[in-house]
């Protein structure tokens, strides 16, 4: 809450559902957009998909420091996010 008093230009947040019932959820989630609609850069690092999937405009799948995939607007799913984690970083 103190973070955002002052509507900074950026805000991180690391998994802010974790732990969270889903009427917290909810609300978390109204702040989180009504902070985007005012100009906020949201970033988010979540192991939720269906968090990532209802809150974010663009998703970036990291796995071991290495990007995998990235999806804009229209292209989430959960389908899709979990297909890019999924792939090996292994060199083959």
């Amino acid at each position: 809450a103190k973070a955002v008093r002052h509507l900074p230009q950026i805000l991180v947040l690391d998994e802010p559902m974790q732990g969270v019932d889903i009427g917290g959820k909810r609300e978390i989630g109204e702040i989180i957009q009504g902070l985007a609609s005012k100009g906020v850069a949201v970033v988010i690092g979540s192991t939720d998909v269906e968090d990532l999937v209802n809150l974010c405009d663009r998703v970036i799948v990291l796995n071991r420091g290495r990007m995998m995939g990235a999806l804009g607007k229209g292209e989430i799913s959960p389908e899709k996010l979990l297909m890019l984690s999924s792939i090996s970083t292994e060199a083959e």
